[in-house]
């Protein structure tokens, strides 16, 4: 099956976009909130299961254009602008389901974030200041952040900011080698200095 025989693409793109404003939390509650008060807006509304299908098909279109924007938003921002890099844990089921769990037995991993155990996946990010994305990538839960961030910084250069979570043996200088300088916070038993660099860049 194509779009085509589902729905127009800006149809499908149109409910896509509405579902984040209804607030539903699940395709199965939207796609019945849509038969139920918009189905003179779609009247073509497919069946369930070919409207997941249909819905699964747009994420080629999204990952084409966070493309784009991202290319657009790393041309517009400038060496010497900040950048800032994070981590965020994406859950795949709740951590007392990790061994039934089929979904995503295979690349789904578990973890410990700041704010407890997880087993899912991990989202590295990096943005400018405007909050604009510059990159990110989707990872196994339990990848180190710091290996998260290089596989996303390679045409990205310039200041970069991050937690304590990145901090590593050798790990800013290996920054600074590759033209970039990474800012990190400290651990609690650290000493709340600055070094010699970071003293020069701010």
């Amino acid at each position: 099956m194509t779009l085509a025989q589902h729905s127009n693409l800006d149809k499908l793109v149109s409910l896509a976009i509405l579902r984040f404003f209804t607030g539903h939390r699940n395709w199965k509650d939207f796609h019945q909130h849509v038969q139920t008060y918009h189905r003179k807006d779609f009247p073509r509304l497919p069946a369930y299961q070919n409207f997941i299908y249909a819905m699964n098909s747009l994420s080629v279109v999204a990952l084409l254009l966070l493309h784009g924007f991202m290319t657009f938003f790393k041309s517009i921002t400038r060496n010497e602008d900040p950048k800032f890099a994070d981590s965020s844990k994406l859950a795949a089921c709740n951590i007392k389901r990790e061994f039934s769990n089929k979904v995503a037995q295979y690349i789904a991993k578990k973890s410990k974030s700041t704010m407890g155990w997880f087993y899912g996946f991990k989202l590295h990010i990096i943005c400018n200041e405007l909050m604009q994305i510059l990159n990110f990538r989707i990872t196994s839960g339990n990848v180190d952040d710091r290996k998260g961030l290089a596989m996303i910084w390679n045409d990205i250069f310039g200041m970069i900011i991050a937690d304590a979570g990145y901090l590593g043996k050798n790990w800013h200088k290996k920054a600074l080698d590759l033209g970039k300088q990474l800012l990190t916070g400290v651990k609690a038993n650290m000493k709340k200095i600055m070094t010699k660099t970071q003293h020069q860049l701010l």
